[in-house]
């Protein structure tokens, strides 16, 4: 009896791995031949864009070049890296999987923040822009553009991550998009500005925005100042202070609020109106326009 048990132990021992190789064998060979078999072979492709200025559905699902490929074993990271650096103005792609053979792709555009005009031209020192911004008219500084070299200038419409995505500006409402100026760079498609520049930027301008002040354009000086073209004019320094800044800002408008009933949009004939706010220092500098009869 010994002797059977033993046996049995024996023929366990040796069939065992040669059962698990069998297995391994037709689990590997029916995966391949799944693998090879048409039935995950993609057959669609149907692609829903969603504001894509840049291309069309149909020139986004021949750059995917899925159509053929195997369902299993295609990499998704590989087609939304490659669709972007063709297209720049996609921002994101969701990818989805219809078992056996169909695949989704919802694609989503950047939003322009605002139209950023580089300034080929050569600028004034800086005291001599500074000056002449602080001493603008009022009635200029609100209703009119600076003009900040536009006659030597390119247009680049930019999203809320510093993306330089575009250059074709026609294809949003100009009026309605903020202008930001910039010159000392040389900028080009699908860079990305660093160190916070237009970061740092957007983020004033759309707390200056919450203050209620209407602001159409601005311009990025010397890489370290705003010039902020709006009732009233400001200077902000882009540093490490901005929040210091912004709360400044927020306390002389909140004061002018009390003093006159309400934060200016415009020079009123019978009241005085923050004309200029200069936030770069400890104790900002405020002008304001001389009433006017």
């Amino acid at each position: 009896m010994r002797w059977k048990r033993n046996e049995r132990h024996i023929i366990f021992k040796y069939t065992l791995p040669i059962i698990v190789i069998g297995v391994i064998i037709i689990l590997l060979s029916t995966s391949f031949l799944l693998v090879r078999s048409n039935i995950f072979t993609i057959s669609s492709v149907d692609v829903q864009a969603e504001k894509i200025a840049c291309a069309n559905p149909s020139q986004i699902k021949d750059a995917a070049n899925l159509l053929g490929q195997n369902f299993l074993i295609f990499n998704p990271a590989i087609v939304e890296s490659n669709l972007k650096k063709k297209f720049l103005c996609i921002e994101s792609i969701i990818l989805s999987r219809n078992f056996p053979n169909r695949v989704k792709l919802s694609v989503f555009g950047r939003e322009p923040v605002a139209i950023l005009v580089v300034i080929k031209s050569e600028e004034a020192t800086q005291s001599g822009v500074l000056e002449r911004f602080s001493t603008l008219e009022a009635t200029n500084s609100a209703e009119t553009s600076l003009q900040w070299g536009e006659e030597k200038s390119s247009n680049f419409l930019i999203d809320e991550q510093g993306v330089i995505y575009s250059d074709n500006i026609e294809q949003i409402n100009l009026s309605e998009r903020l202008r930001i100026y910039i010159s000392g760079l040389n900028l080009t498609l699908g860079q990305k500005l660093t160190e916070g520049l237009i970061q740092n930027t957007l983020k004033i301008l759309e707390k200056v925005k919450t203050f209620g002040v209407d602001v159409k354009e601005a311009k990025i000086y010397s890489k370290n100042t705003l010039l902020i073209n709006a009732m009233p004019r400001m200077i902000f320094k882009l540093d490490d202070k901005i929040d210091m800044q912004i709360a400044s800002l927020q306390l002389i408008l909140e004061k002018a609020k009390i003093d006159r009933g309400t934060i200016p949009t415009e020079v009123g004939r019978d009241s005085n109106q923050l004309e200029f706010i200069d936030l770069r220092f400890d104790k900002p500098v405020v002008k304001i326009a001389p009433k006017q009869n």
